[in-house]
C-alpha cells in the first residue's frame, strides 16, 4: 500500500546517504559523544572514521520498540563480519553475538564496550579528554586529506545463508518454550537472523552489502505493519518504558 512505497523509500534515500558517507572519496570523521542509538548508532556505523569520547553509549535499539534496524545497521554490522576472511564457524559465532546485542536492544556503557560490541573499530579513535573530540576528528580529517586517503571499497563474499538461520531457529524455539521470549520476540529474532543470513540462500552464495540492505527494507515494512510492534512503539511513547507482549 501507500504506507508501504512511502516507507521504502525513506529506507532507500537513507541506504543511499549512508553508502555514500562509507565509500566518500574524501576522509569523512565523525565526532562522538554521549547517545547513538538507532539511527544515531547507524550514523556512526557507516563513517569510515569516528572519533569517540570515552563516554559514548552506542547501540541499536529498534527491537525495543518491536522493530528492527533499517538504516543499514544490521547490513553494516553482516559486513564487517562477512569481509573477512575467517573460518565460516568463527563468522557464524560472530554473527550470533551480533544478533544477541540487537534483539536485547543492548547499548554499550562506554565506547570500549562498543568496540568490544562491535560498534566501533580497532581503527576508531577513543578519547577520555571529551572536549577535544571536535579538535581530534578535524586533526584526523587533515592528517588523512594529506596523507593518500584510502576510500572504502565495496565486497562480494559468502552469505552464511539457511544454515545460520536454522541455527538461530534452533536456539529461539528453545528460548520461546522456556518462556524467556515472546512469541512476537522471536518474530523479530527470526527477522534480524534472516537479514545477517544473508536471506534463505544455500551455503556459498555470494552477495554484497546492498543486497542485505534489500532485506532489511523487506524486514522493517513486515514488522511496521504488526500489531504488536505497534503496541510497543505506543507504549514505549507512553511511558518511555519497553513492553514485552
Amino acid at each position: 500500500g501507500l504506507v508501504d512505497d512511502v516507507v521504502a523509500q525513506s529506507i532507500d534515500k537513507l541506504h543511499y546517504s549512508f553508502n555514500r558517507l562509507k565509500y566518500s572519496l574524501k576522509p569523512v570523521v565523525t565526532a562522538v559523544q554521549g547517545r547513538a542509538l538507532g539511527g544515531g548508532c547507524e550514523l556512526v556505523l557507516y563513517s569510515p572514521i569516528v572519533v569517540a569520547a570515552s563516554e559514548t553509549y552506542i547501540g541499536l535499539v529498534e527491537a525495543g520498540v518491536g522493530l528492527l534496524p533499517s538504516g543499514g545497521g544490521l547490513a553494516e554490522m553482516a559486513d564487517r563480519i562477512l569481509r573477512t576472511s575467517h573460518k565460516f564457524d568463527d563468522k557464524q559465532a560472530s554473527m550470533t553475538k551480533v544478533l544477541t546485542n540487537i534483539a536485547f536492544a543492548k547499548v554499550s556503557t562506554n565506547a570500549f564496550e562498543a568496540r568490544r560490541y562491535g560498534y566501533l573499530r580497532d581503527t576508531d579513535t577513543i578519547i577520555f579528554n571529551t572536549t577535544q573530540r571536535v579538535e581530534v576528528a578535524l586533526k584526523r580529517a587533515k592528517y588523512e586529506a594529506e596523507t593518500n586517503y584510502i576510500p572504502n571499497t565495496r565486497h562480494q563474499y559468502i552469505a552464511l545463508g539457511e544454515d545460520f538461520k536454522a541455527l538461530i531457529q534452533g536456539q529461539l524455539d528453545a528460548q520461546r518454550r522456556g518462556h524467556f521470549i515472546s512469541d512476537h520476540d522471536y518474530h523479530i529474532a527470526l527477522n534480524i537472523a534472516t537479514i545477517l543470513a544473508g536471506g534463505d540462500l544455500p551455503r556459498n552464495t555470494f552477495i554484497n552489502q546492498r543486497y542485505i540492505q534489500s532485506l532489511e527494507k523487506i524486514g522493517f515494512i513486515d514488522l511496521l505493519k504488526s500489531k504488536k510492534s505497534y503496541e510497543r512503539i505506543a507504549h514505549m511513547l507512553k511511558t518511555g518504558k519497553p513492553l514485552r507482549n
